[in-house]
């Protein structure tokens, strides 16, 4: 029985002894991590953060040409209407790629 609260008394004394160092320790940290703060080094690195940003990005890419596209289609049928033919094929050819830029897979 000595033994045993002898035991239970070291594993209690070196809790409190490591307990003791955190508290210490953690001013000095706070410290740190405000100055990384203040700098801008801060960095959290969270792969499923990473792959939504990376859907974003896409999704934003896609919207970008899908945009152009548009604009490249609807210019190519207002001058094809105006009769300027070649002009309007090559807005149209424009058009297409920009259309294959948006719905090509990644």
């Amino acid at each position: 029985m000595a033994e045993e609260r002898d035991m239970q008394f070291e594993t209690i004394l070196q809790e409190t002894g490591k307990w003791v160092s955190t508290v210490v320790q953690l001013p000095y940290q706070m410290s740190d991590l405000i100055t990384n703060i203040k700098r801008g080094r801060l960095q959290m690195n969270h792969p499923e953060i990473d792959k939504r940003l990376d859907g974003i990005q896409r999704q934003n890419r896609r919207i970008v040409f899908a945009i152009i596209f548009g604009s490249f289609l609807f210019s190519s049928i207002q001058l094809f209407s105006l009769q300027h033919n070649v002009l309007s094929i090559v807005s149209l050819v424009i058009a297409i790629i920009f259309l294959l830029f948006a719905i090509r897979p990644r």
